[in-house]
């Protein structure tokens, strides 16, 4: 009984050593990762880190986008989760507050786009991960009697993003509809067809909601006369 005694007293002793050097680790790491700003490329995870910043370093807050602050010391610059950033030199409680309330702007948006091709549209928009976006779009056009229909699906990713602008690559498929009037992808006749179209988009956020965009594409038709349409478009973006 003494010795199982004696075991059971070693056993507790460890137990509680154990938990003690845990709960230190924990803290020790807990602070490293509070000692600095690991800053991204772009607003989001899939963006390489560029910098990493001691968080007690004066930064001053430039840009806010779908809950990433674009952060600046001055010399550099990088963007970190609204979430991730504490009061400091440069930025009070309140500031602080502010930001992460203003940053909680979901992951849709529409928009209201019209192309040289005679199209105009409504799209919808949902921020997937990082730098991806999922989009789909709806669109009607023609001339007269003339008229098409497009129903595209696809996905966007941004290449560059910097203050107040994105500069991204779409890629969508889908149909296209037209009536015996319209000769866009057939000869005067009704038909559908499949679609192609790969564009490239210029973002300006003109508010935390609103932006304006230019997009330079072509759109390929998979069946009826195969054509192959290039067009410009010009849309306006909501926030959700």
């Amino acid at each position: 009984m003494l010795a199982l005694g004696n075991i059971l007293s070693v056993c507790a002793r460890f137990c509680r050593g154990g938990c003690l050097t845990i709960l230190t680790l924990c803290s020790a790491l807990a602070h490293a990762e509070n000692t600095a700003y690991a800053l991204h490329k772009g607003p989001g995870n899939a963006f390489p880190v560029v910098y990493e910043i001691p968080a007690d370093t004066k930064l001053s807050v430039i840009a806010l986008q779908s809950g990433w602050v674009l952060l600046s010391d001055g010399r550099r610059e990088g963007w970190l989760p609204a979430s991730s950033l504490q009061a400091g030199e440069g930025r009070t409680p309140a500031q602080i507050w502010y930001l992460n309330d203003v940053s909680r702007t979901g992951r849709w948006s529409t928009s209201f786009a019209a192309n040289t091709l005679g199209d105009v549209g409504v799209g919808l928009e949902w921020q997937w991960t990082g730098p991806y976006s999922l989009i789909a779009e709806a669109s009607v056009g023609g001339e007269g009697n003339a008229t098409q229909q497009r129903l595209l699906l696809g996905a966007s990713r941004a290449l560059v993003s910097k203050e107040h602008f994105i500069w991204s690559a779409e890629l969508m498929a889908g149909t296209g509809l037209q009536n015996a009037d319209s000769s866009r992808w057939d000869d005067h006749a009704d038909t559908s067809v499949a679609l192609l179209t790969a564009s490239t988009r210029f973002r300006f956020d003109l508010s935390q909601t609103l932006a304006v965009s230019a997009a330079f594409g072509a759109e390929q038709a998979i069946g009826g006369t195969d054509a192959f349409n290039p067009f410009t478009a010009l849309s306006w973006t909501l926030a959700l």
